[in-house]
């Protein structure tokens, strides 16, 4: 059965979890062209990121490896579920996250500090558009008023989109990195963490050849 499977071009792997609302094709269309029309028409002073924040678990996880039959390979880990609470933006075209760490929690407050530190960085800025998905903390109302007359400007992805958000290939990067990797310390975990997030520049050939503007639609 397995060679007829295999004849069939058919191979052994595991399935794909989507969102169960993710919306049409058409919908995840308009969207990726108008955040690609948006790209091609940036001027001198405007930069364009994808946020959203992350958690990763001071933890190693498991992974296959090839280990010779009737041998184990053991992977030390972690008794706690310490993790760290990451707010980050990502400029896809330089490559450059800005975040904010030490943080509680992600909420509206992590994301004023958020939208603070890109305006720093970029002092010369006109406009600084923000793609981020529909999470609760990033519509809050006082943050929209706080920033209503500045240079930033949200854009929100489509509901149940985050195969539209670039940075989540930042997260799906940053995990291959760390989670295979035994830290002792949380402190040693967040450290490393924040190397990989402020040295973008030095991974860059690997990070190129994954944030392009090829953004996978999702059929159901």
């Amino acid at each position: 059965m397995r060679y007829l499977l295999a004849k069939l071009r058919f191979s052994f792997k595991k399935t794909v979890l989507i969102p169960c609302k993710t919306p049409s094709v058409e919908v995840q269309e308009g969207f990726v062209e108008r955040i690609l029309d948006l790209i091609a028409s940036l001027k001198t002073g405007e930069y364009l990121y994808f946020i959203d924040g992350v958690h990763p678990q001071h933890n190693t996880r498991s992974k296959k490896l090839w280990i010779s039959k009737g041998k184990a390979h053991h992977v030390r880990s972690n008794s706690g579920r310490e993790r760290i609470n990451i707010n980050a933006a990502l400029n896809p075209l330089t490559l450059q996250v800005v975040h904010t760490h030490n943080e509680a929690t992600i909420n509206a407050q992590s994301t004023e500090r958020l939208y603070n530190k890109l305006i720093a960085t970029q002092p010369n800025a006109t406009k600084i558009y923000i793609i981020a998905d529909n999470a609760r903390y990033y519509k809050n109302k006082q943050l929209v008023d706080i920033f209503q007359n500045t240079i930033i400007e949200v854009i929100h992805l489509p509901p149940y989109c985050p195969n539209l958000n670039l940075i989540e290939r930042l997260w799906k990067w940053l995990r291959a990195k760390i989670d295979t990797v035994y830290f002792e310390k949380l402190a040693e975990f967040e450290e490393k963490i924040f190397y990989y997030l402020d040295n973008t520049l030095d991974y860059a050939n690997e990070l190129k050849s994954l944030l392009t503007m090829n953004f996978q639609i999702i059929n159901k």
